[in-house]
C-alpha cells in the first residue's frame, strides 16, 4: 500500500496462483452457504411438492416432457436438516444442474442468488473430495463450499440411471394409452371414414352414432 498526501492512497493485492474469480450461484441448506457455478445451471425453479413424483423410493418431476431426478441438497451432502419443507402444499426450491448432457434437481432451502467470488482450491488431501471442488468468501462475510457440479450430476445419476430407464418407458406406455379419438356423427358413413383416417396413427379411436 503506498499513499500520497492530498493525492490519495494505492493498494495492491497479490492473489496466489491457485486462486481465481467465478461467478456461483449461491444457496442455502440447513443454514450453510453452498454455490454452484452459474455455467451449469439449467434453470432454478419452485416445484409444488405435490408435483414430484415419488417411486420405488425415488423421486423426479416431469420437466418438458423430461423426467429429471430429484435429491435433497441435505440428503446427498449427508447434513441434518431441520429446515425441510414436507408440506404437500407448500413449494421446494429446485435447482436445475446439467453435466455432461445429463440434467438432476436439487432441493435447497432458499437461495440468496449469483455473486462472483474467489475461488480457493483445496489442497491435498482434501482436494480428493468429489463433491466439492473449493471454498470462497461471500460479501456478508460468511464462508461458502463450491460444490462441484459434474461430480454430484454423475454420483446421483448413477444411483438413478436404471430407475430412469424404467420411467421412461413406463411413461411412454401410460401416454399412448391416454391418447384416444372419439369420433361423434350421426351419420355411420361418415363416422367410418374419419375413423379410417386415424388408422395409421397410434391413437385409440372410438365412434359413436346415437347423439341424441
Amino acid at each position: 500500500m503506498t499513499s500520497v498526501l492530498s493525492k490519495g492512497a494505492k493498494v495492491k493485492i497479490e492473489l496466489p496462483t491457485s486462486m481465481a474469480t467465478v461467478k456461483v450461484f449461491v444457496f442455502v441448506v440447513a443454514n450453510q452457504y453452498f454455490s454452484i457455478p452459474t455455467n451449469v445451471i439449467n434453470q432454478v425453479k419452485f416445484v409444488n411438492n405435490d408435483a414430484i413424483i415419488e417411486k420405488e423410493k425415488y423421486k423426479y418431476v416431469i420437466i418438458e416432457n423430461e423426467s429429471i431426478p430429484v435429491f435433497k441438497f441435505s440428503d446427498v451432502l449427508d447434513i441434518k436438516n431441520d429446515c425441510q419443507n414436507n408440506n404437500k402444499n407448500q413449494k421446494e426450491t429446485m435447482i436445475v444442474i446439467e453435466a455432461d448432457n445429463i440434467k438432476i434437481g436439487f432441493i435447497a432451502d432458499r437461495i440468496v442468488g449469483d455473486q462472483e467470488v474467489l475461488h480457493n482450491k483445496f489442497n491435498p488431501p482434501i482436494i480428493k473430495l468429489n463433491l466439492i471442488s473449493g471454498i470462497t468468501t461471500l460479501i456478508s462475510g460468511d464462508l461458502c463450499l463450491i460444490l462441484n457440479a459434474s461430480g454430484l450430476v454423475n454420483v446421483m445419476y448413477n444411483r438413478s440411471e436404471n430407475f430412469l430407464n424404467h420411467v421412461e418407458s413406463t411413461k411412454y406406455i401410460e401416454t399412448n394409452k391416454q391418447k384416444s379419438v372419439l369420433i361423434v356423427d350421426d351419420s355411420i358413413s361418415i363416422a367410418t371414414y374419419i375413423k379410417n383416417i386415424f388408422k395409421d396413427t397410434n391413437l385409440k379411436t372410438d365412434t359413436t352414432f346415437n347423439v341424441y
